[in-house]
């Protein structure tokens, strides 16, 4: 991995201090593969984050010209990568949609970084089926259900998918096991996500009367 990722754990941690990393912290830094063969990630882009907050500046606004994955990342609100700007709307502009949608489509996208844009696209783009966000997350992971399975991220996708087009019942199953995987990885579950479930769980008891 390059030098200044190990120069950035170097900073942020004192000698006497341990610094413990989750599943998706650990795959910021590249120390994570998808599969052996995976060279997606060499963790540039947590190093890039870390020196954006160490000199407290803000990512630019993504548009057509400057979008990466890197800054379709930190425009995204649920990515780990998030650095505010302040600006009202962040993420959720049509440039950012049509940006980062290609980007995350690219195939020299690292893995995860194309997941955490398909899910904040898969939050905030009515429109976002015309993109099938769950055929294109299990695309760039090959179809494998194992890593599909320990990727908390991905199941949202996939149970947000099944819940747009009326899955409830299914769409409740993939909530609860991303609520599992994300308690494991991180030790805690995102508000919004245990919204998802009841919201999900709202529909099945309907659906059951």
């Amino acid at each position: 991995m390059p030098w200044g990722v190990i120069e950035n754990f170097g900073n942020q941690t004192k000698a006497s201090t341990m610094m413990w990393l989750g599943a998706e912290e650990a795959e910021c830094w590249g120390l994570m593969k998808w599969s052996a063969e995976d060279e997606s990630n060499n963790g540039l882009a947590c190093w890039k984050w870390g020196m954006l907050r160490n000199d407290r500046r803000k990512p630019a606004e993504v548009t057509a010209k400057n979008a990466d994955d890197v800054l379709c990342r930190m425009n995204a609100g649920t990515s780990l990568l998030y650095v505010s700007t302040g600006r009202e709307g962040q993420g959720r502009s049509d440039a950012y949609r049509r940006a980062c949608e290609l980007i995350a489509a690219a195939p020299k996208t690292p893995k995860y970084a194309a997941i955490d844009i398909i899910m904040w696209l898969t939050l905030t783009d009515p429109d976002v089926l015309t993109l099938k966000p769950g055929t294109l997350m299990a695309h760039i992971l090959s179809g494998d259900g194992s890593h599909i399975g320990n990727c908390w991220k991905c199941l949202t996708i996939i149970g947000m998918s099944e819940a747009m087009h009326g899955y409830h019942r299914e769409a409740l199953q993939d909530f609860l096991k991303a609520v599992n995987v994300v308690k494991r990885d991180t030790g805690s579950v995102p508000g919004w996500l245990t919204s998802r479930v009841d919201l999900a769980a709202g529909e099945v008891a309907k659906q059951s009367r």
